[in-house]
């Protein structure tokens, strides 16, 4: 005859379903069960806990999987750009705009003394700006 100790531990081992325990221990456990109100008490105790445990352990109505949310983090997390290629976009928009504004200076300056320039006072050739513009003609030029 199965004691009330061994039956818990095949409780514990099987779960509550004596039906579906070892052909060898289910029909000890199943008469035990029939005689015992402790044994009842017990069965009972463990139905509830499988049920608490089965509708913890279960996922809510709508709710996608765990591995796809990790999945769906991790490829948003290797989509965004890391801290240090934002930091090299960001210095490389400011060298563009940089070389851009100095390349304009540049340029504004040679055109503003191109146009702006005389002759050189040693020079005693033609005025540059002045055949670019029209102002000046060379020497022996009919005009």
């Amino acid at each position: 005859m199965m004691t009330l100790q061994q039956f818990k531990a095949l409780l514990d081992a099987y779960g509550p379903m004596v039906e579906c325990w070892p052909t060898l221990q289910r029909a000890e456990a199943e008469a035990l069960v029939a005689h015992s109100p402790e044994a009842c008490r017990l069965v009972e105790q463990a139905r509830r806990f499988e049920t608490m445990l089965n509708a913890a352990l279960a996922p809510e109505a709508g709710t996608e999987p765990l591995r796809e949310r990790i999945l769906r983090r991790v490829a948003a997390e290797a989509s965004r750009p890391s801290w240090l290629a934002r930091q090299l976009a960001a210095t490389r928009l400011v060298w563009t705009v940089g070389v851009a504004a100095a390349a304009a200076a540049a340029l504004a300056g040679f055109l503003v003394g191109w146009t702006q320039a005389g002759p050189l006072p040693s020079d005693d050739g033609p005025d540059i700006a002045g055949l670019v513009w029209g102002t000046a003609s060379v020497e022996g030029e009919e005009g």
